[in-house]
């Protein structure tokens, strides 16, 4: 009776993974997107930051707009430009 519950069982472990791995692929994808959003909500509070510091600080709006995008983002070269009425 033993022999017989090992041979009908040799597959579980198998169809298991099968059924669960959708499942954990979807929680990390998930967890990854959450960390993106993060990171993205980081970067627009620090622009924010950097752009009222140095528009507080330089009396020209176009170099505190160019000094704030330089200092927020990583991406060169990068065109800033400011209008004000």
């Amino acid at each position: 009776m033993k022999r017989d519950r090992v041979l009908h069982d040799k597959g579980q472990a198998t169809v298991e993974l099968a059924l669960a791995l959708p499942l954990l692929c979807l929680m990390l994808l998930g967890m990854v997107q959450i960390a993106v959003i993060g990171r993205g909500q980081l970067a627009v509070q620090l622009a924010a930051h950097e752009a009222v510091r140095a528009a507080v600080v330089s009396a020209d709006p176009e170099t505190a707009a160019d000094t704030a995008a330089h200092r927020a983002i990583a991406l060169r070269p990068l065109n800033v430009q400011v209008t004000s009425d």
